[in-house]
C-alpha cells in the first residue's frame, strides 16, 4: 500500500471504534505490516486510506503496539524537536511536544490500555494521535 501524502485526505478526523474486534485485528495486521515495509517509527490508519482511530508505533525496546481510540490523558514538560512524517516525505519541521505522556485507550483485542512514555515514544504517540485528529506536523 501507498502512503497518503495528499493534505486535504489527511486532514479529516478518524472515527472512533466501537465494538469491531474482527476489523480491528484485519487493520492491526496491515499496519504492523506497512510499519515495517516503509521502516516507520509509527502509523496511523488514516495514513494508508482507512478512516479509524488506531495506530501502531514502536518502542524503543520490544514489538510494535497498537492503540485503539488513543486519546492523550496527561502530559508533561515540553520539548522541541525535528520531526519527520512518511506522508510529507523530505521535509522536516520543528515541533514542540510534551517530554511525557500518558495514553489512554484500547488494544488491537479491545482490552483497555494505558501507556506512559517519554521522551522520543512520548513525541512518536502524539503525532500519530494528531495524523488520527487530522493535524499534520506542518500545521502545529
Amino acid at each position: 500500500m501507498n502512503i497518503i501524502t495528499d493534505k486535504e485526505k489527511l486532514h479529516k478526523k478518524t472515527n472512533s471504534f466501537i465494538d469491531e474486534k474482527e476489523d480491528i485485528l484485519k487493520l492491526y495486521t496491515i499496519l504492523i505490516l506497512e510499519l515495517k515495509k516503509h521502516d516507520g517509527q509509527g502509523l496511523a490508519a488514516n495514513q494508508l486510506g482507512f478512516d479509524k482511530s488506531i495506530f501502531v508505533m514502536r518502542r524503543n525496546i520490544g514489538p510494535p503496539i497498537c492503540i485503539v481510540n488513543p486519546i492523550i490523558s496527561k502530559e508533561k514538560g515540553s520539548i522541541i524537536t525535528t520531526e519527520y512524517c512518511l506522508s510529507i516525505p523530505g521535509e522536516s519541521f520543528k515541533i514542540k511536544r510534551p517530554k511525557k505522556v500518558t495514553i489512554r485507550g484500547f488494544n488491537q483485542y479491545l482490552n483497555p490500555i494505558k501507556y506512559k512514555f517519554e521522551g522520543i515514544e512520548a513525541r512518536r504517540a502524539c503525532h500519530e494521535i494528531d495524523h488520527l485528529n487530522g493535524i499534520l506536523i506542518g500545521d502545529i
